[in-house]
């Protein structure tokens, strides 16, 4: 799970994960994981950041090349803003 002094888990997540979004209200994330999942995302709720802030998550991945390959699909087709979570 994320375990880092930025994020806290709120549900446990492999790293490293897409990021879909960053909110400021927990509705709204929610909303956008609920939304995610409907268009077939494995999204989660992964935690808040330093700032309280709900992280919303759209996959993660075990190579380097899985990742790079599930971030410019999703860019390309989703969520254009998406960006990779490291430990």
């Amino acid at each position: 799970g994320i375990r880092d002094i930025g994020v806290t888990g709120v549900q446990t997540c492999a790293l490293p994960i897409l990021i879909g979004g960053v909110f400021s209200i927990k509705d709204n994330a929610y909303n956008y994981v609920k939304k995610a999942q409907a268009d077939g995302y494995p999204a989660a709720i992964a935690g808040t950041n330093k700032r309280g802030y709900w992280v919303v998550s759209l996959a993660s991945a075990n190579s380097e090349r899985e990742l790079q390959s599930a971030l410019d699909t999703i860019k390309a087709e989703y969520e254009h803003n998406a960006w990779v979570y490291k430990k």
